[in-house]
């Protein structure tokens, strides 16, 4: 049975190198990976805006080129991860830094789970090349986004782990 330690700093070392391609492919692509305001796109401000004001639901005749009957506003989004944006703007960090620290803890969170739930299904060494292979993939860019995509992986590969040790849920 490998040591947590060991399982801790291999997830540390992967989420390292994770982060190391997501910068060099952001100097590659003209993007300041070192801004969270880089990591932020159209549905982000969903999330953002929820965290800051709360749910918003109006007529769509406000913007143009929608239909007028219909409704609009952000009330389609759920509300844990504007929860927890929120949680942390308390301590006086910015909605996007808030949304990609949160989306990097629970990435690494992600990273160390999996590497766990490997161990369980198949112990050995072989199980840090699938690790890195997961951690590099090219989707992997959207773990780090302000986006609730790490945090759901996260809620899924627990409830994998739960489910191998014999947790019925």
């Amino acid at each position: 049975m490998v040591s947590n330690q060991r399982l801790i700093l291999e997830s540390c070392l992967v989420f390292i190198v994770s982060a190391i391609l997501v910068i060099i492919s952001g100097y590659a692509a003209g993007v300041a990976p070192f801004l969270p305001s880089s990591y932020s796109r159209w549905d982000s401000d969903h999330y953002l805006s929820i965290a800051s004001s709360g749910y918003e639901l109006f007529s769509c005749a406000r913007l143009p080129g929608y239909d007028p009957a219909a409704w609009c506003g952000n009330s389609g989004w759920l509300p844990g991860y504007p929860i927890l944006i929120r949680i942390v703007e308390t301590f006086q960090i910015s909605g996007e830094t808030a949304g990609f620290l949160i989306s990097n803890f629970f990435y690494f969170g992600c990273i160390a789970l999996l590497r766990q739930l490997l161990e369980c299904i198949s112990p050995g060494r072989r199980n840090n090349v699938c690790l890195l292979m997961a951690a590099v993939f090219p989707g992997a860019v959207y773990y780090h986004a302000i986006f609730p995509i790490s945090m759901l992986m996260f809620f899924a590969l627990s409830s994998l782990i739960l489910v191998t040790r014999g947790y019925n849920l």
